[in-house]
């Protein structure tokens, strides 16, 4: 009963512009090199987020917030460097920038300069001049839903995410990985990517309707019971 008005207000967001600013996309920031410009607040904030997902940050500023000091302390991942921006922060070509500073010319120059290096830039205090912009996100372990108001209202991307994340059931997490696992263990029994869609959906559906208490005994002998049928 809750998702048709989810869907909705996110049709709305979306759709708002006919022409949307960002194409949305999930990417890999394992082990990637990461710049962020700004130790404060903001930068401190992307800087985590981006830890959280497993890049590799170097922050610039001439100050930073505890938060980061405590960080940098305990994370490898993660390096503060006490001086103003030079250009030659982005000769290294990282995978992605973020200007967060509080100074809006410098942001500015930031994107400017790692628009010519092909570089994907933020701009936390424009979020129309970079070339990426954040979300709001909504997580359940691997589950994660990216809400963007196309830069128009942060408050608007924050409001979706509370809906989205507060919809998002406890145990959807764990159904996820363990439907995961019998997906890669179907492309081994059942040879037919099609037969294999309809033995996953009776799983999912089983595991969805007992909130996750399906046994293992359960999932298998639905398994063979649906493979039985179509090979019947």
């Amino acid at each position: 009963m809750r998702q048709a008005p989810i869907c909705a207000l996110l049709l709305q967001v979306m759709c708002y512009n006919p022409v949307m600013a960002f194409f949305p996309i999930f990417t890999d920031l394992k082990n990637k090199s990461v710049l962020v410009v700004g130790g404060g607040k903001i930068g401190e904030e992307k800087a985590l987020l981006l830890l959280d997902f497993g890049a590799s940050v170097s922050v610039v500023s001439k100050t930073f917030s505890k938060k980061l000091e405590e960080a940098a302390k305990s994370n490898k991942n993660l390096t503060l460097i006490s001086r103003d921006f030079c250009e030659t922060d982005i000769n290294g070509s990282p995978f992605l920038a973020v200007a967060a500073t509080s100074d809006e010319s410098t942001n500015q120059k930031i994107c400017a300069l790692c628009k010519e290096k092909a570089i994907l830039v933020c701009n936390v205090t424009d979020g129309k001049s970079g070339s990426f912009s954040f979300p709001a996100i909504a997580k359940s372990g691997d589950i994660i839903c990216a809400i963007s108001s196309g830069g128009k209202s942060p408050i608007v991307s924050r409001y979706v995410k509370e809906i989205v994340q507060n919809a998002l059931p406890s145990y959807l997490s764990a159904i996820n990985d363990r439907i995961g696992k019998v997906r890669e263990r179907l492309k081994e029994i059942v040879p037919n990517q099609k037969a294999r869609r309809k033995v996953l959906k009776s799983v999912f559906d089983l595991l969805l309707k007992s909130k996750n208490g399906a046994s293992q005994t359960q999932i298998e002998k639905l398994i063979a019971e649906q493979n039985d049928f179509l090979h019947s």
